[in-house]
């Protein structure tokens, strides 16, 4: 039972989630979303207790299974549940400006 709980409470550091994560997304890309391709930039822990990570919205719910089995196998969480959470990227907005009267 001290493995399951090791698992449980492990955390991962980030550098090494995101080498995982390119060579994971490199050797099986996400499909289309909505006609567009998904683009993956990171991952990282947000928490433990369980091991919870987060990746980007727009992501099938298939390929959400995939990384999470992809690290099981990969960090030994193991007889642990692992959450992931989906979060939309922030866009980048140009500033605003002022329009000039013609």
């Amino acid at each position: 039972m001290q493995g399951s709980h090791a698992a449980y409470t492990r955390r991962g550091q980030t550098s090494a989630l995101n080498r995982w994560f390119e060579s994971v997304v490199t050797s099986h890309p996400p499909s289309l979303y909505r006609g567009v391709p998904v683009k993956l930039y990171y991952v990282t822990q947000a928490r433990a207790r369980p091991p919870t990570f987060v990746l980007f919205e727009g992501v099938h719910f298939s390929y959400r299974r995939y990384v999470a089995n992809q690290l099981r196998a990969a960090f030994d969480l193991h007889g642990t549940p692992v959450r992931i959470v989906l979060r939309a990227r922030a866009e980048r907005r140009r500033p605003w400006r002022a329009r000039t009267a013609s």
